[in-house]
């Protein structure tokens, strides 16, 4: 993997966090790692302090919100597939938006 120097705006970064949260959403549903596992690497309060420090987006944020609840529902239980499911979704709804705004910003240039 290649991991840029410089990052053209901030939606880069946001679509490479998202990228990364939607792989750990997708290992919790296919069951390849726990909930303990998946909140040590993105979902905690403190990776969502981070993300309102640095300006990242509000649906951005809210994302990591929504699973930090999610997680915190599921604590002691199984994390509900629908609920995990439509994360799933929204993730990649937003990762979709970001490229094909960045597509259309590339083709104009």
């Amino acid at each position: 993997m290649v991991i840029p120097k410089q990052f053209n705006d901030m939606r880069d970064l946001e679509t490479m966090l998202m990228s990364s949260l939607l792989g750990i959403l997708d290992c919790l549903k296919e069951d390849i790692i726990s909930l303990p596992q998946a909140e040590n690497y993105w979902i905690a309060n403190a990776v969502i302090d981070t993300l309102e420090e640095l300006q990242f987006s509000s649906e951005v944020i809210e994302l990591f919100k929504q699973c930090n609840e999610m997680f915190e529902e599921s604590r002691g239980n199984t994390v509900r597939e629908e609920r995990l499911n439509q994360l799933i979704d929204e993730t990649k709804k937003l990762i979709s938006a970001n490229y094909t705004e960045y597509d259309d910003q590339v083709m104009v240039s």
